[in-house]
């Protein structure tokens, strides 16, 4: 089982860099990334840290400090036009 950031490639390649940063409020273990209409900004699942930092979080390219939209152990996925779903 791989711990850590999800990871970013521009389209013309290069290095990978990270679009996460796992740490205090966004626990150790980030997956399943799905972007939303936007382009820009995503959502992705936190697991296997405290209770505090595991969830469903909202994150941007930009590298804002994403924002824990539903605490959970499970996944979220975005429904267009506006739904967010959260399993587990």
């Amino acid at each position: 089982m791989a711990f850590g950031p999800i990871m970013r490639v521009s389209s013309r390649g290069g290095s990978a860099e990270p679009a996460t940063d796992p740490g205090d409020t966004a626990g150790p273990n980030h997956r399943f990334p799905q972007f939303l209409p936007d382009g820009k900004r995503f959502i992705f699942s936190s697991t296997l840290g405290a209770v505090e930092t595991n969830g469903v979080f909202l994150a941007s390219l930009d590298k804002t400090p994403p924002i824990r939209l539903v605490p959970t152990q499970g996944v979220g996925r975005f429904a267009p036009p506006s739904t967010l779903l959260a399993f587990g």
